[in-house]
């Protein structure tokens, strides 16, 4: 006999399933079920319109996994691995997937295990798809941001030295070191506490 993870029966106030997909609609997730007995998966239309695919595009068993870009593949494999195992009951992970368009699109991609068979190995999975491309360009601008200036200040010919709110050092320039005749690099410099300097 089938264990479902969760009820919520004796709650007069529980959400309805149908409060549950409107909800999901409003934020504008897409959510998706894996059945393990007979290894289908299920894509909401909100999960098909973040990639600008038809209902038929993703009929074939393996064809979201196609999607995935070949350097996220192996973390998706992993996680695959790990449900199949039963090693695993949740998960949050991101990884870009190619779209109707032939471009790729950052997916959050969080989930587990919903229902269990009777010797407790996983039946059915639920897991929710967001787009995460704008945090991933701000993240990416951030770097690049970043690089660029501990870039200039590195080889700025000023001595330069930040510290944060605790007094430890986030920045030391090289010539900050030659300076001041300081005998280490900067390398070793950073994360040092100066509240006694």
């Amino acid at each position: 006999m089938a264990k479902k993870i969760s009820s919520n029966k004796s709650n007069p106030v529980a959400m309805q399933p149908h409060w549950i997909t409107a909800a999901i609609e409003m934020v504008g997730d897409g959510y998706w079920q894996y059945f393990f007995d007979t290894q289908t998966v299920y894509y909401s239309p909100q999960n098909l319109r973040i990639l600008g695919l038809t209902d038929k595009a993703l009929l074939e068993k393996d064809a979201w996994r196609n999607r995935v870009h070949p350097d996220d593949m192996m973390q998706f494999a992993l996680l695959e691995t790990a449900y199949a195992n039963h090693q695993i009951e949740k998960h949050e992970i991101e990884y870009r997937i190619r779209n109707a368009k032939d471009e790729y699109v950052w997916l959050l991609d969080r989930g587990g295990v919903v229902e269990k068979d009777e010797n407790g190995a996983p039946k059915v999975l639920l897991g929710f798809h967001t787009v995460i491309d704008a945090a991933k360009l701000n993240e990416q601008g951030f770097r690049d941001t970043s690089y660029r200036l501990t870039s200039l200040l590195s080889n700025l010919q000023s001595g330069i030295l930040v510290e944060n709110e605790h007094r430890f050092i986030n920045l030391v320039n090289p010539y900050f070191c030659e300076l001041f005749g300081i005998p280490v690099g900067p390398e070793i410099l950073t994360g040092t506490d100066c509240s006694n300097a």
